[in-house]
């Protein structure tokens, strides 16, 4: 009983999205090449990992389940501070390109702020944890001279 009541005041003085997703969010590089370094416009190097977009459980029938492995993408991923927008500089052997990333509020955070009583909004505002970004094309980004 102690912990529930500990849970819901925690849920009820502190934002949602601080509590599930934390301080970064991650932002998914596609068709970035491994000869490609991510920098923040200060020069920061922001080290990038492989991530894989993984489907299972492919449906057969009501009562059967193919639990068969498919892998949609594959691509490299950041995790950038939520509170801010950033520009990022990605630099290969023979060119740079720059990309604004813009922070975004996810409206489903809001909502369920909202229900949770209209407090963890403002934690939520303050901290920026409610923000989240686009997923980035290399092949769409264009050269900076």
């Amino acid at each position: 009983m102690r912990y529930t009541v500990v849970f819901c005041c925690s849920l009820f003085l502190s934002g949602c999205a601080t509590i599930f997703t934390g301080y970064e969010s991650e932002v998914a590089i596609r068709n970035l090449p491994d000869s490609v370094q991510v920098f923040t416009e200060e020069g920061i190097e922001l080290p990038s990992s492989y991530s894989r977009n993984v489907r299972r459980a492919n449906r057969i029938s009501p009562s059967e389940v193919d639990y068969t492995t498919v892998v949609d993408s594959t691509y490299r991923s950041i995790h950038l501070r939520s509170n801010r927008d950033y520009v990022l500089v990605f630099k290969s052997p023979h060119s740079v390109y720059r990309y604004a990333a813009y922070a975004k509020l996810s409206g489903w955070w809001f909502a369920l702020d909202l229900v949770c009583g209209g407090i963890p909004c403002f934690i939520d505002a303050i901290t920026g944890n409610w923000n989240y970004y686009d997923a980035i094309w290399f092949t769409n980004l264009h050269h900076y001279h």
